[in-house]
């Protein structure tokens, strides 16, 4: 299916507020790069030819007017266009856009920052921005690089399962933004498992799989009728998939770096610099 990304989506406009998107013949996952509908919906160009990732420069890292010193340096930016200096050091390394940060709990409460929030069973126009009201994804953070400075690639591996997925922008001139990265991780994990991949396992664990793959069939056959429209309702018929190595834990709540974790997986230096590790939970 061809899908425009939260078009004409109001900044506030819940989930329950918001129609169903229309659909188009075929499947593939493609969204604009730009829309009218939003002043920071602009794609993010990276140097040509491309560079790869390297540590932020040892001068001010700058940020929009209204965010606070002690938020992360990558920010959507600000309509007025004037920055604001920040005080502490630079980071060394790629610094991620506040969205993609896992919601972390202090003093048994959860960040109340805004994150995103990813049911991998869904198609990607249904992430969803968490804050005081969730609402859909907007273009504004969809089409928002995920990286400072930019990249025109990256890679997400995960320690609940063995796949790589990799993340390319279509032109190696603009920066792999949010929407590629939900696309990619959909994309990645809606594929069938292998016999090979099915019986390497444990028979615990297929049987856990099988389990989680009925759970998930009857959850999108019993979906609301307006979604088929969009989207076929999955049969059992189809198969086992990957996303059904996920057990419970389905939801994806952001990227982060685990450094021991990607230098046992990643032997190539200069892909691990570009590799980030997914943390999905349960819903």
């Amino acid at each position: 299916m061809s899908y425009t990304w939260a078009a004409g989506l109001q900044p506030g406009l819940t989930v329950q507020d918001a129609a169903m998107p229309q659909a188009a013949p075929g499947y593939s996952y493609n969204y604009p790069r730009s829309a009218q509908t939003s002043p920071y919906a602009q794609p993010v160009m990276l140097p040509t030819p491309p560079v790869a990732v390297s540590p932020l420069p040892a001068g001010p890292v700058w940020l929009p007017v209204g965010l606070s010193p002690n938020t992360q340096p990558m920010q959507l930016p600000s309509p007025s266009g004037r920055p604001r200096r920040l005080s502490q050091a630079p980071p060394a390394g790629p610094v991620l856009i506040d969205i993609l940060h896992p919601p972390t709990r202090r003093l048994g409460h959860m960040s109340t920052q805004p994150h995103l929030l990813y049911d991998i069973r869904d198609f990607p126009q249904k992430a969803l921005l968490n804050s005081n009201r969730p609402m859909l994804l907007p273009d504004a953070h969809a089409l928002a690089a995920v990286t400072n400075p930019p990249t025109a690639q990256l890679k997400i591996i995960s320690k609940a399962f063995p796949w790589e997925i990799d993340v390319e922008s279509e032109d190696p001139s603009v920066a792999v933004t949010v929407g590629d990265v939900i696309v990619a991780i959909h994309e990645t994990l809606h594929k069938h498992i292998t016999n090979s991949e099915w019986w390497i396992v444990t028979e615990q664990v297929r049987d856990k799989v099988t389990a989680q793959y009925i759970k998930n069939c009857e959850r999108s056959s019993a979906g609301n009728p307006r979604r088929f429209e969009i989207e076929k309702p999955r049969e059992k018929s189809g198969g086992l998939m990957r996303v059904d190595w996920l057990l419970a834990d389905i939801v994806m709540r952001g990227i982060e770096r685990d450094e021991e974790f990607i230098n046992q997986r990643i032997r190539d230096p200069e892909t691990r610099a570009v590799t980030w590790c997914l943390v999905t939970g349960p819903k």
